[in-house]
């Protein structure tokens, strides 16, 4: 397998200083993450399950026409920089919108998808000494499982972060720092629910 892919990924930066200790940025970037090679090209894997009440005959198989997740990014922040020590207080927004997001999909084979056919194909050489392998029940259900690029989702929150040097305080304890932060994230991505018959 070989293919070629291209991507665009913008990115810009404002920044603004309405006094010499506080500055806000507003960005945005778009990022990437293309997927795996074993979810592009791995192994076939043939499955089959003959006990009555669980007849089943799956493939498990790659995907090599999978795209990259793309996220486009937004992120503001507010910082105050102290002046008699260094360090800074920050607080930030971002927003995060994902497509393409990689998952990994059991559904019931349609028209064209060609289970039972691939499944019998893949094992007649075993024919002669494992006739029981082939006899597939007729009640059997034929599923495929391969990883699909899904709707892809929201995910927003806030930061805040300090970091400081205590040099306020008296005698040695003016040596201690403080570093901290505290970040609150949310998200929102659609979740596929298989609801069968049996």
């Amino acid at each position: 397998l070989s293919g070629t892919v291209e991507t665009f990924t913008p990115s810009f930066l404002a920044t603004w200083r309405p006094t010499q200790n506080i500055v806000a940025r507003l960005g945005y970037f778009r990022s990437t993450v293309h997927p795996d090679i074993c979810l592009l090209n791995r192994g076939t894997i043939f499955s089959a399950n003959f006990r009555s009440g669980f007849e089943r005959v799956q493939i498990s198989e790659a995907n090599p026409d999978l795209k990259p997740t793309k996220t486009n990014n937004l992120d503001f922040d507010v910082a105050y920089y102290f002046t008699d020590s260094p360090g800074l207080i920050r607080g930030s927004l971002f927003y995060k919108k994902t497509t393409n997001n990689f998952t990994n999909v059991s559904f019931d084979a349609v028209p064209g998808d060609n289970i039972l056919e691939r499944y019998t194909a893949y094992l007649q050489p075993l024919a002669a000494t494992r006739p029981d392998l082939l006899a597939v029940p007729a009640n059997a259900d034929l599923l495929i499982s391969r990883p699909t690029n899904g709707e892809g989702g929201t995910i927003w929150g806030a930061e805040l972060e300090l970091i400081r040097r205590l040099d306020f305080l008296p005698g040695f304890l003016s040596d201690f720092g403080v570093l901290a932060n505290v970040t609150y994230t949310n998200s929102n991505y659609p979740t596929i629910v298989t609801v069968r018959n049996l």
